[in-house]
């Protein structure tokens, strides 16, 4: 097939990329041996080494498989961003068993569900979430429940602050009547006598199953995407590649990206570790944070979303000004407005590589050049050993022409196995020969650019005549008074369906409905333009920033 994305490629990335034959354990394995002493992970001050982390996986890896756990057991990690989050991931994986990666928020009827599906041999929580679903754990069949507590990985002057911050749960954790059924996590870090000769010999090979990440669920019910360890180190390698100039054990990055998350697993934890980096984990966002910590720990590499951007430039333009480590910053998970992204240009020189990709994929598919022209609008372009295709939604089989809008498919070594538990997913999602269909609507461009229109799901058809919400919503976001918008179809007797807007005005401008339908006729088809207008406080969006349309349905 024709790959006219690869003459666009910046000087220094490859077309194709040499995979070792690894797991993901030989990636921290490699950084470990390679340079013990240097920094891994930064805690608000608090530095583990290579050598001090491997201590604890190691520890945590035989209190796991003294627990029963074995090759192939699920183990539920329901722990924000934080250093035990990177242990206890590398833990199961070094005895052969799966992280199941969950929202630390989620509800608790989905966490049920999650447990159900995945069916995981043991959990491992934070001290503080464990009140709100305690009644569930006595309902479920698990092994043994982990404990930890965030200030176990603190400064010892930083932890005052965390304890009075979060007194009112450290005193509902306390008051816990069934807390004597939990064990608190190995984290000491000291070396265990004969624990090597218990646990290497239980080591995953490359194509085990490595890791549960339960889809997002912002069109519906969430599915277990079943990750190999060779398609997480092929993404995490083609990652590496796709940056020009990255120096292993001199990057530096910032881990605001929640790890439970596969974009924060990937680009965030698993690259990081590749490069031997420092890795700077922040366990709650906060922008002015954030702004610091980039200053202060000379901050090379910033995996972000849309919203941290749009944060930092409309309240941290002078620290952005001072910037002078940070060279590369990418962005994923929900569009990127073409304002911030030359806002954040003009602040600080740098390019923001906006990327696409999906859980099914490790999740990296595509990602815009970070040296050469970008296109407004544009994901990229397709990944060294990575092939894309559009593809007509009601026959895949049939390629369309450039410029047209249709449903990609994607091909490649990070593409997963399959959907857990789940034959008949898997083959709906699969069109043979190895292309995934991402229910994504995209276009391409003669050069190889991809840009994003629609999830097919979210189409919206007015009398026959398809309506893309995402180019209606740049529509309504150009008004002055606009901050946000969504749009979603409603069902019509007349029309099969009507366009509806939601609209978060800006802070202190008012607008009306009258106004938004107006300035919408003046630059859409007319079956393009609301008919229906409601303006709300706050839209409905999942973790990372991207809006839940079937809450809005």
């Amino acid at each position: 097939m024709e790959r006219p994305w690869l003459s666009h490629y910046d000087p220094g990335v490859p077309a194709t990329v040499s995979y070792p034959n690894w797991t993901l354990v030989d990636l921290l394995r490699e950084a470990v041996e390679t340079c013990p002493q240097k920094p891994a992970i930064d805690f608000y001050g608090k530095v583990l080494t290579y050598e001090r982390l491997w201590q604890m996986v190691e520890d945590c890896a035989l209190s796991f498989f003294r627990d029963g756990v074995e090759g192939g057991d699920r183990v539920m990690l329901f722990l924000p961003t934080v250093p035990q989050f990177v242990v206890c991931y590398y833990a199961a994986l070094l005895i052969g068993a799966v992280p199941v990666l969950v929202y630390p928020l989620i509800e608790v009827d989905q966490l049920a569900e999650l447990i159900a599906s995945a069916r995981p041999k043991i959990l491992v929580g934070l001290d503080l979430k464990m009140p709100r679903i305690d009644s569930l754990l006595k309902r479920v069949d698990l092994k043994k429940i982990y404990v930890t507590s965030t200030d176990q990985c603190l400064p010892l002057i930083v932890r005052p602050g965390y304890w009075w911050k979060y007194r009112e749960e450290i005193k509902t954790w306390k008051a816990l009547p069934g807390k004597s059924r939990f064990s608190n996590l190995p984290f000491s870090g000291e070396s265990l006598p004969g624990r090597k000769n218990i646990i290497y010999n239980l080591e995953p090979a490359p194509d085990d199953l490595a890791v549960l990440v339960y889809t997002s669920g912002t069109a519906g019910k969430q599915k277990g995407v079943a990750l190999t360890h060779r398609n997480l180190v092929a993404n995490t390698l083609q990652c590496l590649h796709w940056i020009p100039g990255l120096r292993y054990e001199d990057e530096v990055f910032l881990g605001i990206l929640p790890l439970f998350h596969v974009y924060g697993m990937t680009v965030a934890m698993n690259l990081a570790i590749a490069l031997k980096a420092k890795n700077v984990l922040m366990a709650q966002y906060d922008v002015g944070v954030l702004a610091s910590l980039l200053l202060k720990n000379n901050v090379t590499f910033l995996p972000a979303v849309a919203r941290i951007y749009a944060d930092l430039v409309a309240s941290q333009a002078k620290k952005l000004e001072r910037l002078k480590t940070l060279k590369v910053c990418t962005s994923g998970a929900d569009s990127l407005p073409a304002l911030v992204r030359d806002q954040f240009y003009q602040l600080t020189g740098l390019l923001i590589g906006e990327g696409y990709g999906l859980s099914e994929a490790s999740p990296v598919t595509h990602n815009n050049p970070l040296i050469r022209r970008q296109k407004t609008g544009s994901v990229g372009l397709p990944f060294p050993d990575t092939d894309a295709r559009i593809v007509d939604p009601q026959s895949p089989e049939k390629d369309l022409p450039v410029g047209k809008v249709g449903e990609l498919l994607v091909r490649g070594p990070q593409v997963m196995s399959g959907y857990w538990d789940d034959s008949q997913a898997t083959d709906e999602v699969f069109a043979g020969d190895g292309w995934l269909r991402t229910g994504d609507l995209m276009k391409m461009d003669e050069d190889g650019f991809f840009y994003f229109v629609a999830r097919s799901d979210n189409l919206i058809k007015v009398n026959g005549l398809k309506v893309y919400p995402a180019e209606v919503e740049r529509v309504i976001e150009k008004h002055p008074a606009v901050e946000e918008a969504a749009v979603v179809g409603v069902p019509d007797d007349l029309w099969g369906q009507i366009v509806k807007a939601f609209v978060k005005p800006r802070t202190g401008a008012k607008v009306h409905t009258d106004e938004i339908i107006s300035w919408c006729h003046n630059k859409l088809p007319g079956h393009k333009v609301p008919k229906q207008v409601s303006f709300i406080d706050r839209l409905p969006k999942n973790l990372l920033g991207k809006v839940i349309k079937r809450e809005l349905k």
